[in-house]
């Protein structure tokens, strides 16, 4: 029976020493979690900080993106408005170079009628 009892106290004694391995080891695992958490914590809120960040971004980008596109749009307006003022231009410029050519026409006649006339009045004149 003593031998019973020592062997019984041996697994006793070793199931306190493993129970006090595990306890230890249990406890290390908690700060070990604890650890995590605070760990996984600060990259929760670096992730929300990146979120808000990135959805700022997003925002702007969209209203970059439109503005581009208002200006785009005022500059199609402008080189429209822009190539009709030319073809205006263009055709006043040959309205007056045709008004020119014919004032410079009628003048060549004027000054040809002016000579003749002068010419005759000088031979009446003259006789």
């Amino acid at each position: 029976m003593r031998l019973q009892v020592d062997t019984l106290q041996s697994i006793t004694n070793q199931e306190q020493s493993a129970n006090r391995a595990l306890a230890e080891e249990v406890a290390n695992q908690a700060v070990l979690c604890e650890a995590s958490n605070v760990e996984l914590q600060g990259l929760q809120m670096e992730l929300t900080e990146a979120n808000r960040n990135l959805a700022n971004e997003l925002v702007s980008l969209a209203e970059t993106r439109r503005s581009r596109d208002d200006l785009q749009s005022q500059f199609a307006e402008l080189e429209k408005r822009l190539s009709e003022q030319a073809s205006q231009h263009k055709a006043t410029l040959q309205r007056e170079r045709d008004a020119t050519q014919k004032l410079s026409a009628q003048l060549r006649m004027s000054k040809t009628a002016e000579d003749t006339l002068k010419g005759e009045v000088e031979q009446y004149v003259c006789t």
